[in-house]
């Protein structure tokens, strides 16, 4: 007889097992189902901040961008002036050159 109870007492304890095990797992299915769920709006939040921070950083670039358009444009203002300047004096340097080559031809005579 004691050998019957230790049978149904293994019976009894698998079952407790089993059933918490299938609690376990439907437990699980739920939390994951229950998870996707609430994961759902945070992927669209998610994907709304890269589109924000996406946003953000084509801005950034198109400041930029306009930032050193105008640092070129200033340069090639500042080269255009300076070139201007030194072929007024390269026009006054052969002036004086031509001035010298005269005066240097009627102290020769």
């Amino acid at each position: 007889m004691l050998e019957g109870n230790k049978i149904w007492y293994i019976a009894a304890t698998l079952k407790q097992v089993q059933g918490k095990e299938v609690n376990r797992l439907k437990f699980q299915e739920a939390s994951g189902e229950q998870i996707g769920r609430e994961n759902e709006p945070l992927s669209h939040l998610t994907a709304e901040t890269e589109i924000e921070k996406l946003a953000s950083f084509e801005a950034g670039l198109g400041e930029r961008k306009n930032e050193t358009l105008f640092k070129i444009t200033a340069e090639i203002e500042d080269i255009e002036k300076v070139l201007k300047q030194a072929e007024q004096l390269v026009q006054r340097l052969k002036k004086r050159l031509q001035q010298l080559k005269e005066l240097q031809r009627v102290l020769s005579k």
